[in-house]
């Protein structure tokens, strides 16, 4: 019989294996089949990778909306056909730009601009992720998708024959750090593909309160670190329900002052919040319509 859990489940990925694949081992370790990822690390890349399971699985829309943090490496000098250093080398080039002029450039990049996907992504196009058509020497349209960065921060710059600029980057969803690499290369006159990456972070969460798939192959069902629901979405404000409005929550009804206990403080008018039972319990996820006195919500999401 199938076990009944629920919670977020923080996995250190090693090398070596897909996003795909940790869930299919995981499924296997808590014999329950509601395992879902928030966002897909590439194979060759280690660090936090978000699981829902069980009811987890209907706010992971939530958690993949939000910033990402990184530490990668990119090699100066080289352009690949993957935008890594498990591609094909097209091109290798003497880097000539001093270690002032690097900083310089990758440090710069901040705010809103359009990136293109890369070839090599998990991004599908009528119904196969784009990295199946590069397998088949086969490349498809594809349109610049808008990202951010938020910050970045050059951590080092190594000189041992080439040039590895080693750097942490905090960014928002869909951004593809393999062409972070690729553009800042580009910029500095000499190509750059990207080497090591590493998901340092991911929403509220850290690579340092996550497990190994090994270890959480270890844990006893007892000592499972499932995280509650609501933790997982801690940073939304909070409406907390009387008693006599959880059938209307249930139901996907929209909220109104008088079904609220307590003192309230409601967001602007689209903003979301969380909608929690009298004892604490996470229930819904709905939007505010608008933030007047006569405000009322919408819901996004019932748990």
């Amino acid at each position: 019989m199938e076990r009944e859990l629920t919670g977020l489940l923080l996995i250190d990925k090693e090398s070596g294996i897909t996003s795909h694949g940790v869930v299919e081992q995981v499924r296997y370790i808590l014999r329950t089949k509601r395992v879902g990822h928030t966002g897909t690390l590439d194979p060759q890349a280690t660090g936090l990778l978000i699981l829902c399971v069980g009811k987890a699985t209907k706010i992971a829309r939530f958690l993949n909306e939000e910033p990402k943090v990184y530490r990668a490496v990119c090699h100066l000098g080289v352009t690949t056909d993957s935008l890594d250093m498990t591609g094909e080398v097209l091109e290798r080039r003497e880097v000539q730009v001093t270690d002032d002029e690097i900083r310089r450039v990758f440090q710069a990049v901040r705010g809103k601009f359009e990136q293109m996907p890369p070839m090599v992504s998990a991004l599908k196009h009528r119904g196969k992720p784009l990295y199946e058509y590069a397998r088949a020497g086969l490349e498809v349209e594809r349109k610049p998708r808008p990202v951010e960065i938020f910050d970045l921060v050059v951590e080092g710059i190594e000189r041992d024959g080439e040039v590895k600029v080693d750097f942490t980057v905090r960014c928002s969803r869909g951004t593809y750090i393999r062409s972070l690499c690729d553009e800042l290369g580009a910029q500095l006159g000499c190509g750059g593909a990207m080497g090591a990456l590493r998901r340092l972070g991911a929403a509220r969460f850290s690579v340092n309160d996550a497990v190994t798939l090994d270890r959480l192959k270890q844990t006893s069902s007892e000592e499972l670190p499932l995280l509650e629901l609501g933790e997982a979405l801690a940073d939304l404000p909070a409406l907390r329900v009387n008693p006599r409005a959880l059938h209307a929550v249930a139901n996907g009804l929209p909220l109104k002052p008088v079904m609220v206990a307590g003192r309230l403080e409601l967001p602007g008018a689209g903003e979301l919040v969380r909608v929690l039972s009298p004892e604490g319990r996470l229930l819904a996820v709905h939007e505010v319509v608008n933030g007047n006195q006569t405000w009322v919500t919408r819901t996004v999401r019932v748990i």
